[in-house]
């Protein structure tokens, strides 16, 4: 069955001045193709494959939608054995949770291009504030001791 949405790129440079002869690529995944694209083609070009390249998605699925935070909450809560005492104390938890949920997105996205030599993922620690994780000087005093070569 053809489906005109999985090839979009390939309609996309025609509509953009772009002849049928120049070379399209889909990524046909359903989350963070815009990432997958722009990484791919900064590769081609640090490789010295291309001289030029467009890249693009044509999606916003990297963004969490109000449902699949509350969804993702729910989980991350149930996963960790997370129980609070009362929706304001909730509330207070979740408002720092989704925080550091777009804090680690925005990571994320920057290491997918490249900007980073690592990615990070939510843990049990994902409701606190930096000042409650580092409790003591003892912990806090670690950090320092790592290699500058760290990011």
């Amino acid at each position: 069955m053809h489906r005109p949405d999985l090839y979009e790129s390939h309609g996309d440079r025609l509509r953009n001045g772009l002849n049928q002869v120049t070379p399209a690529t889909n990524i046909n995944i359903v989350c963070a193709s815009g990432m997958k694209s722009n990484k791919m083609a900064a590769q081609s070009l640090t490789g010295g494959h291309q001289d030029v390249m467009v890249a693009g998605g044509m999606e916003s699925m990297s963004n969490s939608d109000e449902a699949s935070l509350d969804s993702q909450w729910e989980q991350w809560k149930l996963t960790h054995g997370k129980e609070y005492n009362g929706q304001g104390e909730e509330g207070i938890r979740r408002a720092i949770w989704e925080k550091n949920m777009h804090m680690i997105e925005a990571h994320n996205k920057e290491a997918a291009l490249g900007i980073h030599s690592f990615t990070m993922g939510m843990n049990h620690l994902g409701d606190l504030r930096p000042e409650e994780v580092c409790c003591c000087k003892k912990t806090c005093d670690r950090k320092s001791k790592l290699p500058k070569s760290v990011d």
